[in-house]
């Protein structure tokens, strides 16, 4: 039973070798790791592994505690560095759970099964929504004025600073093609740039080094990222429908009797004293829903729009 993350599968394999004895087969050596019990894995995909192990670490250890019932004694965090590393990840079992902003989590649901299980109240937010920013009078007020211009976006993984505002584009009858820094787009089409971090698509729309920006409004609203001597130059021209914050997914294998206990286990943490804790360190989470109801009709939603970004995943 694998329960490896690939950065740690050459050391561990050289430390295997000399615990099982030689001659034994691979049915042998999966006997041996059952017996020691199974391992939780929860895994997000991300450019600072560093920070994230940190979060990752009480969340997949808490939610293995809450399955000893089911045989789990340990949870393991995982970090990998795209969609398709964590793909493969998933698709071998190494992966059981992860963590995704909702269009990445259709992606995953498509290319390896994965289910979405719950909406992950992301710092306290259940939804959010996409916005485009511009310099106060450039004359953009709506995304038909976005042609021949170029626009920032945050990074290829976000669903508000890239994806979304890529499907508004297309679905608007717009053509976006990547340029370089400093680039002008092909006549006719939108050009686009990554500033990767949201706090430099403002500043890069102040500085004029974009025409516009994608960012959320979460990020707007927060001075930290968007402060007030930025906005005194820059105004909001277009805001996208709501979506939601943040989906967690598990292994479309994965045994029903876990899913349904991880769900269990997810729906009663903010009731908890210690799931609180472990769900303020793990992105100042507030609580866990089912995707029923509206929730899934807004997933729905997003499903619409996802052909038009699939390409760009």
């Amino acid at each position: 039973m694998k329960r490896l993350s690939t950065c740690m599968i050459a050391v561990l394999a050289v430390f295997a070798a000399g615990m099982v004895p030689a001659g034994a087969t691979g049915f042998d050596r999966d006997l041996q790791m059952a017996a020691r019990g199974k391992t939780l894995v929860l895994g997000r995909v991300s450019d600072d592994s560093v920070k994230t192990l940190k979060r990752l670490g009480p969340m997949a250890d808490y939610i293995a505690k809450q399955l000893g019932h089911l045989g789990y004694t340990a949870g393991e965090p995982v970090v990998a560095r795209s969609n398709e590393e964590m793909a493969d990840l998933i698709r071998s079992g190494e992966v059981d759970v992860v963590s995704e902003t909702a269009l990445s989590a259709l992606w995953f649901a498509e290319s390896v099964d994965a289910q979405p299980l719950m909406r992950e109240w992301k710092k306290g937010v259940a939804a959010y929504q996409s916005v485009l920013i511009g310099k106060k009078g450039s004359g953009l007020n709506r995304l038909e004025d976005l042609r021949d211009k170029v626009v920032a976006f945050e990074d290829p993984g976000s669903t508000s600073g890239f994806l979304y505002p890529l499907a508004a584009l297309r679905q608007a009858g717009l053509d976006p093609v990547p340029v370089k820094r400093g680039q002008k787009p092909p006549a006719g089409k939108v050009g686009y740039v990554f500033t990767r971090g949201e706090v430099n698509v403002a500043t890069w729309v102040a500085r004029g080094l974009a025409d516009a920006g994608a960012i959320s409004n979460l990020d707007w609203e927060d001075i930290a990222r968007t402060p007030g001597i930025l906005k005194s130059e820059i105004e909001v021209f277009y805001e996208g429908t709501p979506i939601l914050r943040s989906v967690l997914l598990v292994r479309g294998d994965l045994d029903d009797s876990v899913k349904s206990a991880i769900r269990q286990v997810l729906a009663a943490m903010e009731n908890d004293a210690e799931g609180k804790r472990v769900l303020k360190a793990y992105y100042k989470v507030k609580r866990y829903d089912e995707i029923v109801g509206p929730v899934a009709d807004d997933l729905d939603q997003l499903r619409a729009l996802y052909p038009l970004v699939k390409d760009a995943m």
